[in-house]
């Protein structure tokens, strides 16, 4: 099977949409992406720039499952998956399961954290994706990163 090509927030919402946002608790999942537009992998753990090199996604995966309304995750476990995958770069996705995809502060905190992370490993968090019921919010796309 061809690998699923991710090229915006909106593939990603397309493709995390339906396992996400009927969750009853907080999951992060990250998706490992290659350099030519796909998902390597994802894996669970929650307008973007012309220059950013989105790619095919390589693997998914599950880092988190928090409660009704907290995840917490560790960039230890979440870059662990990327190098395994031998990912170029990043999507984080995870689910509100009130139903309203606003980022809290800690979201965007976490995120910051993430990305210069990533930086310093050379590995590039492109955008946290923050699934509700229906609807989703890009952090790149809204400015918070």
């Amino acid at each position: 099977a061809e690998k699923d090509k991710i090229t915006s927030p909106s593939d990603v919402a397309d493709l995390m949409m339906s396992k996400m946002r009927y969750l009853q608790k907080e999951i992060v999942v990250v998706l490992a992406l290659d350099t030519k537009g796909g998902i390597t992998s994802t894996g669970k753990a929650g307008e973007i720039a012309s220059d950013l090199k989105w790619g095919r996604m390589l693997n998914e995966t599950t880092i988190f499952e928090g409660t009704l309304n907290a995840s917490v995750f560790h960039p230890r476990e979440i870059f662990r998956f990327a190098i395994e995958e031998s990912a170029n770069s990043i999507v984080l996705c995870h689910n509100h399961p009130s139903g309203d995809p606003q980022p809290s502060q800690e979201d965007i905190r976490a995120t910051k954290q993430l990305i210069e992370a990533g930086n310093q490993i050379g590995i590039k968090v492109l955008d946290h994706i923050v699934i509700g019921d229906g609807i989703f919010v890009s952090l790149k796309e809204e400015g918070f990163i």
